[in-house]
């Protein structure tokens, strides 16, 4: 890879190395949690409460909830994410950035990924912008995160347009079930109902001759990334027009 995020200890957050990686876990089986697990205040904006955090669903809104904090309090930052590439020392430094925003951790600790951190960023923006009058209708729309990108492409970006492409084809299947997953509770049965509806969207999307699993937080920040850029690129089309 071109450029990684390093690993970063900022007061109560840890971060893994790892910045982009390919294959996943990901089932139907494994997409059972139980709803009395725990839940999640994406629309609040308060700090994360991270002293009980434990378990999946658990550790999964706890970073929900951090990320809806940092999208509440500092919109104009967060927005960088949708014009920069991930393949750049810029990338990186807004990466790190982001991750030294302690307001939005009471106590505990919380360890995250790049990747798990940017969908779960994609996901408060998605809900905050699109809570009402939400599209769901992407027929002619083009979300143009392709033209970001040169055409000789670092391998690390061409790894994540993969993902992209993959999401955005999920999406554009079945966009209500999607805009359902993003808003169901974190480890709640909405929510995996919403998982096991794009289930089969997940296969057909799916390059011939890959083979890719995800893990539920991976696969929900990639969907919530590409119905995030299809939702405002309808919004932008509907007020040129």
């Amino acid at each position: 890879m071109a450029t990684r995020l390093l690993a970063v200890k900022v007061n109560r957050i840890r971060v893994r190395k790892s910045l982009f990686a390919i294959t996943f876990l990901w089932s139907a089986a494994a997409a059972s949690v139980h709803a009395q697990e725990t839940g999640s205040l994406v629309n609040k904006y308060k700090p994360a409460q991270l002293k009980s955090v434990g378990g999946p669903a658990a550790a999964r809104a706890a970073l929900e909830d951090y990320a809806a904090c940092q999208v509440g309090r500092q919109p104009a930052r967060l927005a960088k994410l949708l014009t920069v590439r991930v393949d750049t020392a810029e990338y990186v430094a807004l990466m790190n950035s982001l991750l030294g925003f302690d307001a939005c951790i009471s106590s505990g600790t919380l360890v995250v990924t790049p990747n798990t951190h940017r969908g779960a960023l994609f996901q408060a923006l998605y809900n905050r912008e699109f809570k009402k009058n939400t599209p769901i209708d992407f027929k002619d729309i083009k979300s143009n995160y392709r033209e970001l990108y040169p055409e000789d492409l670092s391998v690390e970006a061409q790894n994540w347009l993969s993902l992209l492409a993959f999401s955005e084809c999920v999406v554009r299947s079945d966009p209500t079930a999607v805009r359902d997953l993003m808003r169901s509770l974190t480890g709640a049965s909405s929510e995996d109902i919403a998982f096991m509806r794009i289930g089969p969207n997940l296969n057909a999307c799916m390059p011939e001759g890959k083979k890719l699993t995800f893990s539920k937080s991976i696969i929900k920040g990639l969907l919530a990334e590409s119905i995030y850029r299809l939702s405002l690129a309808t919004k932008q089309q509907s007020k040129a027009q």
